[in-house]
């Protein structure tokens, strides 16, 4: 085999490389948008809850939607959803309330029912999660 042709064969290499580089990306950017979508047009027209209402927390790559959280303490219930593509978790240490590493999918149930209104700090215990902006706040109303 000549250079000129191995040259041609690695330039080929390179060029299928960049390609599936490209492809992958876009995908993913694809697949971010419309989880983003979905998250955002959920059944809360304000990702809020009202007394006796369930609001649901989606936890994304580095955030959580809505931010702030926003839910009256009258029997307030937190649905956290991993809606990302890896393990999340969802804290609120000054309530002792929180949510255990949540895989890709998984949910779980959080009861607010009778905490102190005011506002509180939520993050992520993922190592690396909260230093990457997976962070907001709680902020719980009279209502």
């Amino acid at each position: 085999m000549s250079a000129r042709t191995r040259q041609l064969e690695e330039e080929q290499r390179r060029r299928r490389r960049a390609v599936i580089s490209g492809v992958t990306i876009a995908a993913v950017l694809v697949v971010a948008t419309l989880v983003a979508v979905l998250v955002l047009s959920g059944d809360d027209d304000d990702g809020g809850a009202t007394a006796g209402a369930t609001a649901t927390v989606s936890m994304i790559e580095m955030a959580f939607v809505p931010d702030p959280i926003e839910v009256s303490v009258d029997d307030a219930v937190l649905r956290i959803v991993n809606d990302g593509a890896v393990e999340h978790s969802l804290l609120v240490p000054d309530l002792g309330k929180g949510t255990p590493d949540l895989q890709p999918g998984q949910e779980l149930t959080i009861d607010l029912t009778d905490q102190e209104p005011g506002e509180y700090y939520v993050f992520c215990d993922i190592p690396g999660h909260r230093e990457a902006g997976m962070e907001t706040s709680l902020v719980l109303t009279e209502e």
